[in-house]
């Protein structure tokens, strides 16, 4: 069990005995699973549960998209799907990227709206003009 705290407006990770994993963090996020994004000077990388860089900080922009996916960006511009590793899921770059449920993420690129899997791999035979989330995991296209 991690729980997260904040002191002075610096993020504070700690096990269920209360140690703390590592320093503290300008920004975090919620754990899901053994890993979380953090922002640290800047920039946002990935820690798992014992404190350790899973992927160092170097985007500008990360956010959880669920099933072990992050949305990273470098330029603030656009985003690129990422696994726990640091590794692209996919060659794709997005202009847009979010969560729809624990299994798939929604996308949005020049072409339209897109879903993708955990694998990064489109399930729709072709692009949308609009993806909304609805709730219990539905998307209205």
């Amino acid at each position: 069990i991690i729980s997260r705290g904040v002191l002075n407006r610096r993020i504070y990770y700690l096990n269920s005995k209360g140690k703390l994993l590592r320093g503290s963090f300008e920004e975090g996020l919620p754990f899901e699973g053994d890993v979380t994004g953090v922002r640290d000077n800047g920039l946002w990388g990935i820690i798992d549960t014992k404190g350790k860089w899973r992927v160092k900080p170097k985007y500008t922009a990360l956010r959880n998209l669920g099933n072990g996916l992050f949305y990273v960006s470098e330029d603030a511009k656009t985003v690129r799907i990422i696994n726990t590793k640091g590794e692209l899921v996919n060659t794709s770059t997005y202009l847009w990227a979010g969560r729809l449920n624990s299994t798939l993420a929604i996308t949005k690129d020049s072409n339209g709206f897109d879903l993708i899997n955990q694998n990064g791999k489109s399930i729709l035979p072709y692009k949308f003009d609009k993806i909304t989330a609805l709730g219990n995991g539905h998307g209205l296209m």
